[in-house]
C-alpha cells in the first residue's frame, strides 16, 4: 500500500493520537504548553465545541490510565505520523476501537494490557465516553462497482 492510501485508511479513531500525544507531553512536562496545543489541534480537527469536549475526554482517558499503570505511556513525538507507534498508543487505539465497535473480549484483553493487568474502572468508564464521542469506525468502501441509476420506461 501507498503511502498516501495508508494516509487515506486512517480511520477517525487515529485523529485522537496528536491530542493524547499532547496531553502525555504535558503530564511529562507540565511547564509547557503542549495541554493548550491539545485542545487547539482538537478544535482544528473537529471543530471548536466538538474537537473541546473530544479533547477534555482524551485527557480524562490519559489520565485514568496514566494512574493505573506502575509505568509512564511510552508514546510518541507529537508530530509523530497520525498512526500508533509503539505497544502502547497501539493498545490504547485498539481500545478505543473495540469500545467503538462493543468487541467486549478485545477491549477487556486490551485494558488488561495497556494497564499492566490493573483494570480500574475509571479507566473504562473514561474510555467509553472518549470512543463514544469519536467518529465510528465507517466500514471499507465496498470493492464492487456501485450500481448506476438509470432511467426505465
Amino acid at each position: 500500500m501507498s503511502a498516501e492510501a495508508q494516509d487515506v485508511a486512517v480511520n477517525a479513531t487515529h485523529a485522537i493520537l496528536p491530542i493524547l500525544r499532547r496531553f502525555n507531553d504535558a503530564f511529562i512536562r507540565p511547564e509547557g504548553f503542549a495541554w493548550r496545543e491539545a485542545y487547539a489541534v482538537a478544535a482544528m480537527t473537529w471543530g471548536a465545541s466538538r474537537g473541546l469536549a473530544i479533547a477534555h475526554a482524551g485527557q480524562d482517558f490519559l489520565s485514568a490510565l496514566m494512574l493505573s499503570r506502575s509505568v509512564p505511556l511510552r508514546m510518541a513525538d507529537i508530530d509523530a505520523p497520525l498512526r500508533p507507534v509503539g505497544a502502547d498508543e497501539t493498545a490504547m487505539v485498539g481500545l478505543l476501537e473495540a469500545m467503538q465497535a462493543d468487541d467486549t473480549p478485545r477491549a477487556r484483553d486490551l485494558i488488561a494490557l495497556v494497564t499492566a493487568g490493573r483494570v480500574e474502572a475509571a479507566v473504562i468508564r473514561t474510555g467509553l465516553a472518549l470512543a463514544q464521542r469519536l467518529d465510528p469506525i465507517a466500514p471499507p468502501p465496498s470493492t464492487q462497482a456501485r450500481p448506476a441509476l438509470s432511467v426505465v420506461g
